[in-house]
Formats: structure tokens, sequence, C-alpha cells
């Protein structure tokens, strides 16, 4: 476990990471709409939201993707038990990667997505009803 400078959030599922050096890292286990897709501004903007509350992040490394990039899940603070990662899935912006659905619900209606235990307008698509 690390300790990182947020520097930016590059999109839904990506952001970048001041180590010594600006680390290209992409959030492990989710996968959110890309730029032109329907649904890239609110994953974005939650990313965002998440991440608002702290300088710093807590990061777990898990490796590379097939793309290059550092693959990692963050924590908001050393006293966060849920990731990033998660609530981007439990708020219905991120969808899990192919074999992780386990979670989906684990922290919906605990209201982690600021709405009230509501599920957000758009989110279905990510959410197995």
């Amino acid at each position: 476990t690390n300790y990182c400078i947020l520097l930016r959030t590059v999109d839904g599922d990506s952001v970048r990471l001041g180590l010594v050096i600006d680390v290209n890292t992409r959030l492990y286990g989710i996968d959110t709409p890309e730029r032109g897709q329907e649904g890239f501004k609110e994953a974005t903007d939650r990313l965002n939201h998440l991440l608002s509350q702290n300088q710093y992040v807590r990061v777990e490394w898990h490796g590379r993707g097939k793309f290059g990039r550092y693959l990692a899940t963050l924590y908001a603070d050393e006293e966060s038990e849920v990731s990033i990662n998660e609530q981007m899935k439990v708020c219905g912006v991120a969808q899990p990667l192919p074999n992780d659905f386990r979670y989906v619900y684990r922290f919906f209606r605990a209201g982690w997505c600021g709405y009230n235990s509501t599920r957000p307008e758009g989110a279905s698509r990510y959410h197995q009803d």
C-alpha cells in the first residue's frame, strides 16, 4: 500500500497519480464509458467527487493492464474500508469487469453514492436487476 498525490481525474476509471513521477493509472476491476459514450460525464464527475475529499489517496497496486497502465485499487483515506473502485460500481456509474459481479450490491443501500440509497437516473445499465 502506498500514498499518492491525486493529480487529476482522466475519466470514470482512470486517474493520474503523483509518485516521484506522474503515473497513468487505471482503476482495477471496473469499466466506465469512454469519452464520447453515454455516461462518460456522469462517471468522470462521480470519480472526481469521490476523490475530491483528500489530496492523497491510499493505493493498492495490481500490476499493469493490457495497455501498459498501472492497475490500482484506490481508497479515500487510511480509515476507508470500501474502495473508490467499489463505490463507483455501487453508484451505478461503473461496470464490474467480467467475473467481478459479486460486490455490485454490497454497499448500494448504505448510501455510498450520495443518492440516499436510490439508484441515479441512467444507472440501470450497470445493474443486474
